[in-house]
C-alpha cells in the first residue's frame, strides 16, 4: 500500500507518455469505458479503520452521484450515516441530523461522484504529465490537474499496471496546508471491471482505511 509520507523521487526518463495514452491505458486496466459504464448502481462493504479506531462499514451508491455510507464503529462514536443526494448532503450520528455544508460539503460532492475515479478529464480545465516519480520502490506517471476552482491535484498512475494508485491535493488554512489525499491498492476484478479492495483517505488530518470484503 502507498503510504502518504515519505519523500518521492523524480526519475528522469524520457520520453514520457502524453495525458490521454495515460489515461487511455488507465481505462483499458479497469476493463474498458463500455464495461465501467454499464455499471450504475454498487455496494462496497468491509472493515474500516478511522483514526486507529476499528469498524464495519457499507456504501451504497448510485449513477450520476447519490450515496448512503452506514459506518458502526465503538462507543461513543457509535453508527454513523451520511447521504447525498446529489445536491445536499446530510450526516445522523448519536447526536441528531445534521446538514453538511462548506468544505465538508464540497469534498463530499467531489468524493461521491459515481464514475468520478473513472472519467477523470472531466473533472479538470487542465492537466499535463508532471514527470516519472517514484516512492517506496514503486514508480508512477503523475498527472497535475487544475480544478475549474483553481485547486491542483496530482494523479499517481503505476508505471507497471497502468491503475491510479493516488490523488493528492492541498486545503489551505489558517494552520497551513492540509493534505487531501486517496490511495487505492489491491486491484482485484469484479465481474468484467477492476475495483481496489483497499481505499485509504485523509481528510483534515484524519485517516481513514476501507478493507473491502464484498462489492455487489
Amino acid at each position: 500500500s502507498v503510504p502518504f509520507t515519505g519523500k518521492s523521487v523524480t526519475v528522469s526518463q524520457q520520453p514520457l507518455p502524453t495525458v490521454d495514452e495515460i489515461l487511455d491505458r488507465y481505462i483499458k486496466a479497469l476493463g474498458g469505458m463500455q464495461a465501467l459504464e454499464r455499471v450504475t448502481t454498487r455496494m462496497r462493504k468491509g472493515s474500516v479503520e478511522v483514526a486507529g479506531v476499528q469498524g464495519t462499514f457499507e456504501f451504497y451508491e448510485a449513477a450520476p452521484n447519490k450515496g448512503l455510507l452506514i459506518g458502526l464503529l465503538p462507543a461513543p462514536v457509535g453508527s454513523v450515516q451520511q447521504v447525498f443526494d446529489g445536491r445536499n448532503g446530510w450526516v445522523k450520528n448519536q447526536n441528531g441530523i445534521f446538514d453538511m455544508t462548506g468544505d465538508g460539503l464540497d469534498q463530499m460532492r467531489r468524493d461521491w461522484t459515481f464514475y468520478g475515479d473513472v472519467k477523470l478529464k472531466e473533472q479538470f480545465k487542465a492537466m499535463s504529465v508532471a514527470g516519472r516519480e517514484r516512492l517506496d520502490n514503486r514508480e508512477f506517471h503523475v498527472i497535475v490537474g487544475t480544478r475549474p476552482s483553481g485547486q491542483i491535484e496530482r494523479l499517481y498512475f503505476d508505471v507497471h499496471t497502468g491503475l491510479l494508485a493516488r490523488r493528492y491535493s492541498e486545503n489551505p488554512t489558517y494552520f497551513g496546508a492540509l493534505p487531501i489525499a486517496t490511495d487505492y491498492d489491491d486491484y482485484r476484478k469484479v465481474g468484467k471491471v477492476l475495483l481496489p479492495f483497499s481505499v485509504r483517505k485523509v481528510r483534515s488530518g484524519t485517516m481513514l482505511l476501507q478493507t473491502i470484503s464484498e462489492y455487489k
